[in-house]
């Protein structure tokens, strides 16, 4: 079961309903998967399946997604 916090409006259900993803160099260790939830984007560890899951918006992804592959976080 997940819940997520969208600006104020707790949405609820089953996380077997999301069609979860993650990189196909994701080697069974600790990955990133991420799912469509409506017209936002939840993000989970694949480690800890039941543990919390974020959920940012469409634009929001694709901007950390275009920031990420042109080397922005690569300071970090």
């Amino acid at each position: 079961m997940f819940a997520v916090d969208v600006g104020g409006v707790v949405i609820v259900g089953p996380v077997s309903d999301l069609m979860w993803r993650r990189s196909k160099s994701c080697d069974g260790g600790a990955c990133v998967e991420v799912a469509a939830l409506n017209d936002m984007i939840a993000v989970r560890n694949s480690s800890f399946i039941d543990g919390p899951i974020l959920a940012v918006t469409r634009d929001n992804w694709r901007n950390f997604l275009t920031r990420a592959k042109n080397g922005s976080f690569n300071v970090l």
